[in-house]
């Protein structure tokens, strides 16, 4: 007995498409290898080719469509609780599309078809399909399964290629794998990281630490510090939830000197013969080791509070993510900078509704300055409300399930942290809500929060009849 009555005969037929999308969709940027890797394949690879994944997403949502266009399951749907969830969702997203639709009269129609509406909004079709993809409890745990191995995959290629010495297929260093970025692929293995945490009971003892090394390890590699940022914050949002104010310090840290650890893994390796004592500075590389790239943005007080005073030579020129980031946010600030031109001052043309005088899209590396510039000070507001609830919510669902059906409370706690994550720190880093699959995986998250609550009520109804 489902808590939806979709056709029972299509729903694990359904589910399994869906993990087949799954693996396709976060493989599919081995096609940058045709285009050289890293960061080549952009310039190489025709934009025909680089939008077929958005088409066979668009296919398959289509497919759905057709699935259930002919029972009640629509009707049943907004009728539910979930359904009260897609009311609110569905109006305020059709507040952004007018809004993204009202800068036509001065901007070009491709840029808000492929800023606004395919990387913001098509992705967000995920939550109303849920309900007929996921029926019950465990379909969530072979989903969740799902991504744990392709994470691994992803982190193996990853490390293969940065230890192999295949730095074509690297984005100056830093591992990218399947991925476009390694901001990308940073969150992603955040994502599997947290996953793996929040199940360490349900996974046998040497799977979760293997594959919480790995992960860590890949993402080490990808020297994102929006990553590294993101996973410390979560993992010290869920470890102080969990085992309380102590433990949850004693565990956060060690997770954390583990991260550093690795860091220097991967330093000694890539350097043998050095003396441990000069390595750090005879082998200095800001872009290829995340313990360096840490001390120089914070002008070398890692070192001195976090490696124990190692003697670390910093250098502030070789930090172009940083630099740059710095200079976008000084242009939004209305500071004259010559490094951001197309931005400078921006934040004198910041309305309700985004800036109608100017026709050229702005690209930040903040999620909130995209918002904000280009679709207005209510378009952030949409969706940092809608992130926010669904915290809000995935917390609530955590409280008030951790006593009936413990599982399902440490996955809404996944899902709610996650999204909490972003909102709070990676959504300042990078806009995520711009790159797949990290829209893909945020929208996911905030469909199966309310969702959880909808299964718990249904797995109620299906103990007290039998």
């Amino acid at each position: 007995m489902s808590y939806l009555n979709a056709k029972n005969f299509r729903v694990t037929y359904i589910l399994k498409l869906f993990t087949l999308y799954i693996w396709f969709a976060l493989f599919f940027y081995l096609i940058s290898f045709l285009g050289g890797g890293g960061i080549k394949f952009r310039e190489g690879i025709p934009w025909y080719v680089l939008i077929s994944r958005d088409i066979v997403w668009l296919g398959f949502v289509t497919y759905l469509i057709y699935c259930i266009r002919r029972n009640s399951f629509w009707h049943q749907l907004w009728m539910s609780d979930y359904g009260k969830f897609l009311k609110i969702f569905t109006i305020l997203c059709g507040i952004y599309l007018i809004i993204v639709l009202s800068h036509l009269i001065h901007r070009d129609l491709r840029e808000i078809i492929q800023h606004d509406i395919r990387n913001i909004l098509s992705y967000s079709l995920i939550i109303f399909f849920l309900p007929l993809i996921i029926q019950k409890k465990e379909d969530i745990y072979s989903l969740m399964n799902t991504l744990l191995k392709v994470g691994m995959v992803l982190s193996l290629f990853g490390i293969v290629t940065r230890f192999m010495g295949l730095d074509f297929l690297t984005w100056r260093g830093r591992v990218v794998s399947t991925m476009s970025d390694p901001n990308n692929l940073g969150i992603f293995l955040s994502f599997c990281i947290l996953l793996v945490v929040i199940n360490w009971k349900s996974l046998s003892i040497w799977k979760a630490v293997l594959y919480f090394l790995i992960y860590s390890f890949a993402l080490v590699l990808t020297n994102s510090i929006t990553a590294f940022l993101t996973i410390n914050f979560a993992l010290f949002v869920i470890l102080l939830l969990k085992k309380g104010w102590i433990k949850g310090f004693a565990i956060f840290f060690a997770v954390f000197y583990l991260f550093i650890c690795l860091s220097f893994v991967s330093k000694i390796v890539e350097n043998p013969g050095k003396l441990f004592n000069n390595f750090s500075r005879k082998t200095y590389n800001t872009d290829k080791y995340l313990i360096d790239r840490l001390n120089n943005i914070s002008k070398g007080k890692f070192a001195k509070w976090f490696l124990f005073g190692i003697d670390y030579q910093v250098q502030d020129e070789t930090m172009r993510s940083l630099t740059y980031r710095k200079a976008q946010f000084s242009a939004f600030a209305g500071v004259k900078n010559t490094e951001v031109k197309e931005t400078e001052g921006v934040n004198k043309l910041i309305t309700l509704f985004g800036n109608y005088k100017s026709n050229q899209y702005a690209t930040f590396d903040n999620q909130y300055f995209n918002f904000l510039f280009n679709a207005g000070i209510v378009s952030t507001l949409i969706f940092f409300s809608l992130f926010t609830w669904g915290v809000v919510r995935g917390i609530m669902n955590y409280l008030n399930f951790h006593k009936v059906d413990k599982d399902l409370a440490m996955l809404s706690l996944f899902f709610s942290v996650f999204l909490l994550t972003m909102i709070l720190v990676a959504f300042n880093g990078a806009a995520f809500l711009n790159r797949f699959p990290l829209n893909f995986l945020i929208y996911f998250s905030l469909g199966m929060i309310f969702l959880i609550k909808e299964i718990q009520k249904g797995e109620c109804v299906r103990n007290e009849i039998f």
